[in-house]
């Protein structure tokens, strides 16, 4: 069990690593952008801030305590999954890093509403007039974009077997 914990140590630095990173963008941009907002590219990307109480796009935003609620299910669900990669199994590691980039970028946002009661976002690319998004919301959907990926072309079923919840039978070698 001990050895089990201890592989995880760096998994779990780089998950703290990137909540800070998140964090710290975020306080940034709640200091500096309050009053303003600043054009790094005219026409193309700026730094604006906003407050968005709502998920993607702020939709449901009259919705934040069920909003929470459903990030902590979807940590949960994410954390499971993790916890249940053999560390052993080299083709399973980029599963591993994708789950930690989605769980890091939940957290994150999960912090903003809880302490702010809403999500700190701050970039914006104003050439395709996108919704103003975070570092979190871009852990969320890079990772989510390339799992599904990963899922689709890369792993076959017996690389997913580690997910199977089977019957424990009394004539089975295992129990």
């Amino acid at each position: 069990m001990k050895e089990k914990i201890t592989k995880r140590i760096p998994d779990l630095i780089f998950m703290i690593l990137l909540i800070a990173f998140d964090q710290i963008t975020k306080l940034i941009a709640r200091q500096t952008l309050a009053d303003s907002s600043v054009t790094l590219i005219e026409g193309v990307f700026e730094f604006k801030l906003i407050y968005n109480k709502g998920v993607a796009w702020g939709m449901f935003n009259s919705l934040p305590f069920l909003i929470s609620i459903f990030a902590v299910i979807i940590m949960s669900v994410v954390f499971i999954v993790y916890i249940k990669i053999p560390k052993d199994n080299k083709k399973l590691k980029a599963l591993s890093i994708m789950l930690i980039l989605i769980f890091s970028g939940a957290a994150g946002n999960l912090i903003d509403r809880l302490i702010f009661s809403a999500v700190t976002d701050f970039i914006y690319i104003s050439l395709i007039n996108f919704p103003i998004f975070n570092i979190a919301d871009c852990y969320i959907t890079i990772a989510g974009i390339l799992t599904a990926i990963l899922l689709i072309f890369y792993y076959k079923e017996e690389d997913m077997k580690f997910l199977k919840i089977r019957k424990q039978r009394k004539d089975d070698p295992d129990v």
